[in-house]
């Protein structure tokens, strides 16, 4: 009786953790990518219960909705050697071919150091700060009657 008992027990364990490995969920603010060994196999975008081959394919989870991704403030000189200060924000949003490229947990953290940095670009700037700055024009007041 006591055999029994423990083999039922580890039967049940045995079989959660199979299904708990082939079964995943995917929320509605999500879509996921499924991978074999690395390569990507498809894009699930609909909400709820998929399922997966075990030990074989990873699912990564990607946010559905717009992303915001705030860098602190860079400074650079122009060629006239005025300091500017760019403060740079990006709003985007993962869909289509992107999810098959970024097979990558931490796609915002990846993302953010390679495009927001001005140090990362050719010459240490980017194009708008090496051209000479203008002086701005005031506007031209229009008169009305």
């Amino acid at each position: 009786m006591k055999q029994i008992l423990v083999g039922l027990i580890a039967g049940i364990v045995v079989l959660w953790v199979l299904i708990s490995s082939v079964l995943f969920t995917v929320d509605e603010r999500q879509q996921a990518i499924i991978t074999q060994f690395g390569a990507y196999i498809r894009t699930v975008a609909d909400p709820g219960l998929h399922a997966k081959v075990p030990f074989v394919q990873t699912v990564y989870r990607f946010d559905k909705r717009v992303l915001a991704t705030d860098a602190p403030p860079a400074e650079s000189l122009t060629l006239d050697k005025k300091r500017l200060v760019v403060d740079y924000v990006a709003r985007w949003r993962i869909k289509g071919r992107a999810l098959r490229t970024s097979c990558s947990p931490n796609f915002a953290e990846s993302f953010r150091p390679r495009t927001l940095r001005p140090s990362s670009l050719s010459n240490g700037s980017p194009p708008w700060m090496r051209w000479p700055m203008r002086r701005a024009r005031k506007p031209r007041r229009s008169v009305s009657s």
